[in-house]
């Protein structure tokens, strides 16, 4: 659900919601007062109960009374404070052993990979620690949207919380997201899904059994989906009459620039979607959180190679079906 708020009169608000369970609330605020914090607005997070009323005011760091039980401060702002002050350090550090200005300009600067491990690690204290807080979950799932994760170690973390947490929306979501990670690897068969067609007929994965299929995840945006197009063309006239088919499955919102997407490249074989863009069911259910992604299925529906690019694909269908 999302919404925007009108302030009255007196710069205030007043914001009603049915919700089921402890649910989280995000309040996106025009960013006047942190220069530390790069972009327009500044988003805090905070977690509500049915029943419960809060009260927010802001006072240059936005106060929050009325939270209860597992969420009891904005936790999404004092983490980002703390990555913040973290990096800062690493700056001035640095800073101080830089022996001229264009050095420590030069050195100053902090490479993304660096940015990341200081969040990784002070988010993955937090996870650790905090086995009590629902910000923990919060923590986890967004772990899992990204491509930088062990799903042993998501596993161990989620083990940890109580039940009280994991049975909740945001606690079963994460423990479905595991799930198809762990159905999705290489050796498992890759369950069965069904979507609409581009004359809006509805096909199964299943119907293809029997052969090689190629399941590639892409959208008419992605350049480098599209840039991946003439492999599969040429994958495609080569190994059909060998029994290889491809299944696509676009992450388009859009059916004009699908169905436009289609035509241009010249795509013949069949093509899935549910316009839902990265909230496509087919591709939340097995995590594809970046594309293009790919999985090659046996006959059998057994995943035997995933993330092919480019020629990778004609040399695995040579080595399988010419066998």
């Amino acid at each position: 659900m999302q919404d925007t708020i009108t302030l009255d009169k007196n710069s205030s608000f007043i914001y009603q919601a049915t919700i089921p369970e402890q649910t989280i609330f995000s309040l996106s605020v025009p960013n006047i007062y942190n220069d530390r914090i790069i972009g327009d607005f500044i988003v805090y997070s905070f977690w509500v109960e049915p029943g419960k009323t809060i009260l927010l005011k802001d006072n240059s760091g936005w106060l929050i009374k009325g939270l209860h039980g597992l969420a009891s401060r904005s936790d999404r702002y004092e983490l980002r404070n703390s990555v913040l002050d973290s990096l800062d350090k690493i700056y001035k550090k640095k800073w101080s052993k830089a022996i001229d200005l264009r050095e420590k300009q030069k050195g100053s600067e902090l490479n993304n990979d660096e940015s990341l491990a200081v969040y990784d690690s002070i988010t993955n204290t937090f996870i650790v620690s905090e086995p009590k807080n629902y910000y923990g979950l919060y923590l986890i799932n967004k772990k899992l949207t990204t491509k930088i994760f062990e799903i042993q170690q998501v596993k161990k973390w989620i083990s940890s919380y109580p039940e009280s947490l994991t049975s909740t929306y945001l606690g079963k979501e994460i423990y479905s997201k595991i799930s198809g990670n762990e159905m999705s690897q290489i050796g498992q068969v890759l369950p069965e899904f069904e979507q609409a067609d581009t004359a809006s007929n509805f096909i199964k994965l299943s119907s293809f059994r029997g052969k090689y299929v190629f399941v590639d995840f892409w959208a008419s945006w992605c350049g480098p989906c599209r840039a991946e197009n003439p492999y599969l063309i040429k994958a495609y006239e080569t190994f059909k009459s060998k029994g290889f088919e491809i299944v696509g499955v676009s992450l388009d919102k859009e059916k004009k620039s699908w169905l436009k997407a289609i035509q241009d490249d010249g795509l013949t074989w069949t093509q899935l979607s549910d316009l839902k863009g990265f909230n496509n069911e087919v591709a939340k259910r097995f995590l594809i959180t970046a594309i293009p992604e790919n999985y090659l299925l046996d006959p059998n529906g057994v995943i035997v190679a995933k993330g092919l690019k480019g020629e990778q694909l004609i040399a695995t269908l040579e080595k399988l079906l010419t066998k």
